[in-house]
């Protein structure tokens, strides 16, 4: 009993923490290649397409193409079926909650109108979010296209169960779409903004 019991914690402590150092070294990693080599021309599955950051929760990370189990264990994912940033529509990326980082884990504390950060090879996206939902973990309308240029983020919830999806919707107010460039900042800075502020 005391060796399955130590087993059970070594099991639920590598889960939380341990899948956090790897996640970090790809993070290190996939940063690094993007700072030498730049953007990629087109994402490769587990690949890094862009940088996310979020100022409101303190999430700074590369994410990658994909949102199967390896490549979520390497940081948020995009959903492949929908668009990148600059192509219009409905941008969605998923992220885990408690593992390999959390990158995701204080999703819930974002408020209307905090801004999330998208860079990529076709420049900064700054988005506004616009409302926050717990739907049920089929709820697949959350990623289907859209008219206007949005974000869609999702997560597990409530932390440590996958019972409920929490989604989180944002409008885009700057960066290059297909039907021009959108500047609804009111002339506050992308500094400003990556720092906390506007």
């Amino acid at each position: 009993m005391l060796a399955l019991g130590l087993a059970l914690l070594s099991s639920v402590g590598y889960e939380l923490w341990g899948t956090g150092f790897a996640t970090a070294r790809v993070q290190n990693t996939l940063k690094a290649e993007i700072r030498q080599h730049g953007f990629p021309l087109r994402p490769v599955p587990g690949g890094a397409a862009g940088f996310i950051r979020i100022p409101k929760i303190a999430l700074d990370m590369a994410f990658v193409q994909g949102i199967g189990s390896e490549a979520l264990a390497k940081g948020p994912g995009h959903y492949p079926r929908t668009p990148l940033p600059g192509e219009g529509g409905n941008v969605a990326i998923a992220g885990h909650r408690i593992t390999h980082l959390a990158p995701f884990w204080n999703l819930n504390a974002l408020s209307p109108g905090d801004k999330i950060v998208l860079q990529t090879r076709e420049g900064t996206f700054i988005y506004r979010m616009v409302w926050q939902r717990v739907l049920p973990p089929d709820s697949w309308w959350v990623t289907a296209p859209t008219r206007s240029s949005v974000l869609t983020l999702t997560t597990c919830n409530p932390r440590f169960s996958d019972d409920e999806r929490l989604v989180v919707r944002a409008a885009l107010v700057y960066g290059p779409t297909p039907r021009g460039f959108v500047d609804k900042l009111g002339g506050v800075s992308i500094e400003s903004i990556l720092n906390g502020g506007g």
